[in-house]
């Protein structure tokens, strides 16, 4: 839609709206002569009398007073000087020597482009207006002008053609008027978007073909964060603390939030969470966040098994009537005590006949519980089975259950040793194995 030019704008961004000039002749001309000036014909007729010059163009003619610059839509033509030359005594035509300067003028467009908002949650739409005007004297033809909006999706536009994630527009603009194209756009991924067009055009002498401006638009992160703390080396039956902390980011809109908690039926809540409903494993809170503010909760926990169910929290917020889902899947290992085994030899390659040591170290990794009725067996070839054990293996206690010299037989040629450890131990009243 073509509209007159509106000067009471406001420039969100501005291309370059001054009406090129380029100076093509300065010098003497004499009146009432053809002169030729960048290919094209130009006339001079002088009026002492009052002091101005009529002027031919090859666009519209003017009248120039002395000492001063007129002009048309394509020329602007300055009188410096006008003094006598020469007459014809003949026809009487008295002509003048005029200092003049001939700039040849070339339109420009500006493209104002403006955003209904910089800062845009993921989800939420904008409106982008781009006014492309035409502030000189000259029309300008065949105008093509393309923007990019990568990285938004674009619903809706007036004004122009979409195209993906461009929209366009192609035509031309008389002296005075504008072109105003709309789009909104959804964004889409969080990140920082320099959005910027094209503009080709004709200005009267030569094809122009500048970027414009950028307009940067800001797509903020999700604006609830999650913090969570577990304690260190969680234990079978042992209790510990799951802590989270969740944060509303933004610092002017308030959050409507909902936490839903589903514990695997391994682990056992031993203290009832303040602010949350429990019902058989499973725990609910809904709230209101305040802008900037922040929401903490601790789980006090104990697993009576080793699972490889997470512990699921699901946050379901809306922010400026938008919805977001956040999942939060937390995997917790409580596992039952088991030796640690350090198995190593004294040498990593060994000549026939020779003799070696064997050295094999347990360690119980937990801080609370025993180990009992350990034992170890170390088979390897061409040497006797080996069997060593203690009797109780205290809470991070090392111990060199076997330290044994074996050898290999005179006659072996070429052979890898295989070395098999097996661990038998008791824990929690059963016999428990590891090979």
């Amino acid at each position: 839609m073509l509209k007159p030019l509106i000067y009471a704008l406001t420039l969100i961004l501005l291309l370059h709206t001054s009406i090129a000039e380029t100076q093509i002749f300065s010098g003497s001309v004499i009146t009432d002569n053809d002169k030729v000036i960048d290919g094209s014909t130009f006339r001079f007729t002088y009026d002492e009398a009052g002091n101005k010059t009529f002027v031919q163009t090859p666009a519209q003619n003017m009248i120039v007073e002395n000492g001063r610059c007129g002009s048309n839509n394509l020329y602007r033509v300055c009188i410096n000087g006008a003094s006598y030359y020469d007459r014809n005594i003949t026809t009487y035509v008295t002509y003048y020597q005029l200092d003049v300067t001939v700039y040849r003028l070339a339109g420009s467009l500006s493209a104002i482009s403006q955003s209904s908002s910089s800062n845009l949650l993921q989800g939420e739409s904008a409106n982008i207006t781009i006014t492309i005007t035409n502030p000189s004297s000259v029309d300008i033809s065949n105008i093509m002008y393309v923007e990019n909006l990568t990285g938004f999706q674009v619903i809706n536009v007036n004004g122009c053609s979409p195209d993906g994630d461009k929209i366009s527009w192609s035509g031309s603009l008389q002296s005075g008027y504008n072109k105003v194209c709309t789009a909104w756009i959804v964004a889409q991924q969080e990140g920082i978007y320099n959005l910027a067009g094209t503009l080709n055009y004709f200005n009267g002498f030569e094809t122009e073909n500048k970027p414009t401006d950028t307009l940067t638009i800001k797509v903020l992160p999700d604006q609830l964060t999650i913090q969570q703390l577990v304690d260190d080396n969680v234990e079978f039956e042992q209790p510990f603390y799951f802590k989270v902390s969740l944060q509303n980011v933004n610092p002017t809109e308030s959050i409507d939030l909902s936490v839903d908690i589903n514990l695997p039926g391994n682990f056992m809540l031993l203290k009832k969470v303040e602010g949350f409903s429990q019902d058989v494993g499973a725990l609910r809170s809904d709230s209101r966040m305040g802008a900037g503010s922040s929401f903490n909760y601790s789980l006090y926990l104990k697993a009576n098994a080793e699972s490889k169910i997470p512990i699921t929290q699901v946050f379901n917020y809306k922010i400026k009537g938008l919805s977001y889902t956040i999942q939060n899947d937390t995997f917790i290992r409580a596992p039952e005590p088991r030796p640690i085994i350090n198995l190593s030899t004294e040498y990593n390659e060994l000549m026939p006949g020779e003799k070696f040591i064997v050295t094999a170290q347990i360690r119980n990794p937990s801080k609370v519980y025993e180990l009992t009725n350990v034992k170890a067996r170390l088979n390897a070839p061409y040497n006797n089975e080996i069997v060593q054990s203690v009797n109780k293996l205290l809470p991070n206690e090392s111990y060199t259950i076997i330290s044994s010299t074996l050898a290999l037989p005179k006659d072996i040629v070429a052979y890898t040793l295989n070395l098999n450890l097996s661990i038998e131990y008791a824990f929690n009243g059963l016999t428990k194995s590891l090979n």
